[in-house]
């Protein structure tokens, strides 16, 4: 009798159906375990564990509140015939629920983290994939390093940022505060046009750079030049300052120049003139 049991079409027993009571939804779900009513079906969350020696009999949904792996099988006549095994990991993450039917149970990640491999950044950095380090722990306990995740934002300002990483369903996110560089030197350039003696500098002549310890650079307003003027033509020195940095600029000074005018002529009685001319400084 048995032997003809054991031949019998029927007992190619199908292996259960795993799935979830409310789709992918993280809220009020449940996983559910189906199979023909005429069999026992028993069930595992515990990795790599096979249902028939280590499972529990299938009673009602299990909650689903973290991620967990689902492994299960259908038996038949007091547990003598078995399916094959059906096996899900379950990732739940911040907003749905992953099914991950990976031929290595346990091995789907259900949480990530994120640190910063430096310690400080300056304001207007722009963050890579080499400033993180993302880690995952599957669900069987093991830690993983992330490559392909993504993150926002890209460039950091002033302040208190939050870099913000996703992987698949799964979010982390990182505080870091954010400095203004220090300024360490500067240089300065002369753009204006010619000077002459006595002329006068103004700030819109200069062109001043700042070289700052994050290694940008970016130009300055706000700096202060000498007030001065130049009684004799050469070239001469601009102290140019910001804060607590000064850079020289070397200004070539030219010759005041004149203008000559005739202002009257007077006549001789042997018909030649005397001119009197006149000069005044060209401004």
């Amino acid at each position: 009798m048995v032997s003809l049991l054991v031949d019998a079409p029927f007992l190619d027993i199908k292996p259960p159906e795993i799935y979830t009571t409310n789709g992918n939804s993280v809220v009020d779900n449940k996983v559910q375990i189906n199979s023909d009513r005429l069999f026992k079906v028993y069930y595992t969350t515990i990795p790599y564990a096979d249902p028939q020696e280590n499972g529990e009999l299938y009673v009602e949904p299990i909650d689903l509140t973290s991620s967990l792996t689902v492994s299960s099988r259908a038996s038949f006549l007091f547990d003598l015939f078995w399916s094959d095994t059906t096996s899900v990991d379950l990732v739940v993450g911040e907003d749905s629920i992953r099914f991950d039917e990976s031929e290595s149970l346990g091995s789907s990640i259900s949480a990530i983290s994120v640190v910063l491999n430096k310690s400080s950044y300056f304001s207007a950095t722009f963050v890579s994939k080499k400033d993180l380090i993302v880690s995952g722990t599957t669900i069987g306990g093991e830690e993983v390093i992330i490559t392909d995740y993504i993150f926002e934002p890209f460039e950091l300002v002033e302040g208190l940022n939050t870099i913000e990483v996703r992987y698949l369903n799964l979010y982390s996110s990182i505080k870091v505060n954010v400095i203004p560089a220090k300024l360490m030197s500067m240089t300065a350039e002369y753009i204006g046009d010619e000077k002459h003696v006595d002329d006068e500098f103004t700030q819109s002549e200069f062109k001043v750079e700042g070289l700052f310890e994050n290694g940008t650079s970016k130009e300055i307003t706000g700096f202060e030049i000498e007030l001065i003027t130049f009684t004799e033509s050469g070239t001469h020195d601009i102290t140019v300052s910001y804060e607590n940095h000064t850079a020289s600029v070397m200004v070539e000074i030219l010759p005041k120049e004149y203008l000559f005018g005739l202002a009257s002529e007077m006549h001789t009685p042997t018909g030649s003139y005397v001119p009197k001319v006149y000069t005044e400084a060209w401004t």
